[in-house]
């Protein structure tokens, strides 16, 4: 349960909501003293706040306990040693207008008290800069926006408010903030009187602890966040393009520089982009020639042209068997081309499966659908020695697979690579036969995919490809036993320390490390098979195995996602046993920010999993599934010959 107090800074809670996560990491290098730790922060929140830029995934928990610790350095700054405990976020911001000698604050809204801060910010700083320095802060105005390009002018431009002061503002936030910083509060303070008559230097020594907890996190925070306020305030208002001042969406001039932004809006255009146009294949007439079972086994579809926008994989005439179909496309009546006016004409072919003979045997049956799609004639294509082997069924089908395989080699070879890289960044596996396994295969499965889907099918790579198939269905085996022992083991952890919870949290942490190289074990292994059985498919007579392995493979694909699926039994167990975190001396926040540490794995690695497994699987089944598809090509006819085939 939520019990963390934030004092009332919901404002400031939907801020750091609503930005990216990469602009929370310097407020947590300025809690953690970028990762080194502070006397003040407990070690439960600091690690939490550690994971949560490393993973950028910060839970509004997680952000409530970096507003928390914000609170809790800003009641201990030097002027407020008497308060104890955290104060509201608008109290830091006066603190450190005081602390600044700003006037007038209490006036202002808070927006604007950030905005005072900067500038006071920039006019302590100025003074140290360099010229490379000050042309680091001016380079942030626009060239012409009428400023001489002084301190006096980015002042301005701060206080103005939009993208120059958010810029400003966080160059500001990056730099150190020195305890010499501090001194003229310090001797304005309750015990500064006593400490005026020392150096400065030991001034400086005497207050930097105190500065290290307070000034040295509040005021750069609250310079980052004055940046985030104007960064979400830019992007909601237009910029003038004359000074980069954020104005009002109905502004006729800029109230900073005075440029006219109606000239800007009347170079504007509601109308559409134009695009270029592209060529459309219009699709004519189809002739077809009938299958065994009565639907078509190849057609072909004359187009006017080819569509050059779809990008198309070439393939090899030759050792794709592609020019056998040139004596049939011959056949593709002349007024089906559309008044061809080129010496070239692009026809789209289907082959779908194993020619069949008329009902009589004399021929191959056909027929013609017009563009609305009825049968407008019948026929018969008769053989010759041009048109026997085309069919034969395996001639077909070698047709078909190889113009798959052409299409596959690149993904599949792509994939084989990821999965060796995969199984390369598990460091260790429980079992280092089980790495030699899947290592083996791999090495395997990469050696004879070329050869495979170039169309050489020898018998022993066939035999060796089922043997792949067992060895790594046993490896998958002991793999699924391993991760449910884990969740078993997960439910009857004991707490190593009674003092704190910092110990359990760590053996969890552990096991969710565990788990998660289990879990990529799995993937990598059924990615594997999933390869392994898409090379089984180039091999004809084969498609009845292929069917019943896949709907093997697509079953384990639920093994680990899903409500019911091991990744979220494990991140149940792994929460209920987060839930029991007690511990004598731990306070409520470092017990919260501790179960929130086990969270962030589910967060970002149980997703990461998931997603993972999904597309990898949904990528390697579409491979299978569209080896059962019709095959079609894209030719291009040059009187006789097919000249060039493409991949439709």
């Amino acid at each position: 349960m939520d019990t963390i107090d934030i004092k009332g800074d919901t404002a400031l809670l939907d801020l750091l909501s609503s930005v990216p996560a990469t602009e929370l990491a310097p407020l947590v290098d300025h809690l953690t003293d970028a990762g080194q730790g502070r006397v003040t922060l407990p070690a439960a929140i600091k690690e939490l706040l550690l994971e949560a830029k490393a993973r950028g995934i910060y839970s509004p928990l997680t952000l409530k306990l970096l507003i928390r610790e914000i609170q809790q350095f800003g009641g201990n700054t030097v002027v407020n040693l008497v308060r104890r405990s955290g104060v509201s976020y608008a109290e830091i911001v006066q603190d450190a207008l005081k602390h600044f000698e700003v006037p007038g604050y209490a006036e202002m809204a808070l927006e604007r008290q950030e905005l005072a801060v900067v500038a006071a910010r920039l006019a302590r700083v100025w003074p140290e800069l360099d010229k490379a320095g000050r042309d680091e802060y001016l380079a942030e105005l626009k060239p012409g926006s009428g400023r001489s390009g002084d301190l006096p002018d980015l002042q301005s431009a701060v206080l103005a408010g939009g993208r120059v002061s958010s810029a400003i503002a966080r160059r500001l936030a990056r730099r150190a903030y020195t305890p010499l910083d501090v001194v003229g509060t310090v001797k304005k303070s309750l015990f500064g009187g006593a400490l005026a008559s020392l150096p400065k230097a030991a001034i400086a020594a005497a207050t930097t602890s105190a500065a290290d907890a307070a000034y040295r996190v509040t005021i750069p925070c609250v310079l980052h966040v004055a940046s985030l306020r104007q960064m979400r305030a830019a992007a909601e208002l237009p910029d003038c393009p004359q000074c980069g001042v954020a104005v009002a969406k109905d502004a006729r001039f800029c109230g900073d520089c005075g440029f006219d932004l109606r000239s800007q809006a009347a170079g504007k255009s509601d109308a559409p982009p134009r695009l270029q146009p592209l060529v459309v294949s219009h699709e004519g007439a189809d002739i077809m020639i009938a299958g065994a079972d009565g639907l078509p086994a190849l057609s072909a579809t004359a187009l006017t042209s080819l569509d050059i926008s779809q990008p198309r994989q070439p393939i090899d005439l030759g050792s794709a068997g592609v020019d056998r179909l040139a004596p049939l496309l011959q056949l593709v009546p002349t007024a089906m081309i559309g008044g061809e006016v080129a010496a070239n004409r692009y026809l789209k072919v289907v082959v779908n499966g194993p020619l069949a003979p008329a009902a009589d045997g004399n021929g191959l049956r056909g027929f013609v659908r017009g563009p609305d799609g009825r049968f407008a004639e019948h026929g018969r294509f008769f053989e010759d020695d041009r048109l026997k082997h085309l069919v034969s069924g395996a001639a077909i089908f070698q047709l078909a697979s190889f113009v798959v395989a052409q299409k596959h080699l690149a993904d599949i070879s792509r994939k084989l690579s990821e999965i060796q890289e995969g199984v390369a960044r598990i460091e260790a596996f429980q079992r280092n036969e089980r790495k030699a396994g899947i290592n083996g295969t791999l090495t395997y499965l990469q050696q004879v995919a070329p050869v495979v889907l170039a169309g050489t099918l020898s018998s022993s790579v066939r035999d060796e490809l089922e043997a792949s198939e067992r060895a790594l269905s046993a490896i998958q085996d002991h793999i699924h036993t391993d991760m449910k022992t884990a969740i078993a083991e997960v439910a009857t952890l004991k707490n190593p320390g009674t003092f704190s919870t910092n110990d359990l949290t760590k053996t969890l942490k552990g096991r969710q490390s565990d788990f998660e190289e289990l879990a990529q074990q799995w993937n990598l292994c059924l990615a594997a098979r999933y390869v392994a059985c898409r090379l089984v498919c180039s091999y004809p007579g084969e498609q009845m195995l292929v069917e019943r392995r896949q709907q093997t493979l697509d079953r384990l694909t639920k093994v680990l996602p899903g409500p019911d699926g091991l990744l979220r039994q494990f991140s149940a167990t792994v929460s209920a046993r987060g839930a029991q975190l007690k511990a004598l001396t731990d306070t409520q926040a470092e017990i919260q920010a501790n179960q929130e540490r086990l969270r962030l794995w589910d967060m970002d690695r149980a997703p990461a999993i998931e997603s993972h497994g999904h597309a990898t699987f949904g990528q390697l089944g579409r491979l299978l599934q569209e080896n059962a598809q019709p095959v079609a090509l894209v030719l291009e006819m040059r009187g006789d010959e097919v000249v060039r085939a493409l991949a439709a």
